[in-house]
C-alpha cells in the first residue's frame, strides 16, 4: 500500500509523529480511505522510566532494537469519491483529540517500550 506523507510534527514529550495517507482506490468511484499514524520511539535514557522502575537501555536494546515504533490506522471502506477528504479530514481530527494527545504525553516512551518489552519477553 503507498503512503502519502501528510505532516510530521514534534510532540510535547519530544517524540516526531507522522501522519500518512494510505488511502487507494478500491472500484470505480469507490475508496478505501486509511490514515497512517507513526512514532518512532527510540530506546535511550530518558524514555526508559526513572528511579527503581527504569529499565536498562542494554537490555531493552538487545531484546527491541535501538528503536521501536509505535503505529495507529484508521480506515473507512467503500467511501464516495466525492467523500473522500472529508473522511479523511474526519479520521485525522479524531485521531488527534484522542490518540494524538496520548501519544504526546510525557510518561508515553517508557509505557510504551515497557509494553512492547512484555509483549517480546512473553512471545
Amino acid at each position: 500500500m503507498e503512503e502519502r506523507m501528510i505532516e510530521t510534527k514534534t510532540l510535547a514529550n519530544g517524540l516526531e509523529m507522522s501522519i500518512y495517507d494510505a488511502s487507494r482506490k478500491i472500484a470505480g468511484d469507490r475508496w478505501y480511505v486509511v490514515l497512517l499514524a507513526r512514532v518512532v520511539v527510540p530506546v535511550r535514557e530518558g524514555f526508559l522510566g526513572q528511579g527503581a522502575d527504569a529499565m536498562d537501555p542494554a537490555d531493552v536494546q538487545k531484546a527491541l532494537g535501538e528503536i521501536v515504533v509505535f503505529e495507529q490506522r484508521r480506515e473507512r471502506n467503500f467511501v464516495d469519491d466525492n467523500d473522500k477528504t472529508a473522511v479523511f479530514d474526519n479520521l485525522y481530527q479524531t485521531f488527534s483529540s484522542g490518540t494524538g494527545s496520548y501519544v504526546a504525553h510525557p510518561d508515553f516512551p517508557a509505557r510504551f517500550i515497557k509494553k512492547r518489552l512484555s509483549e517480546c519477553l512473553a512471545g
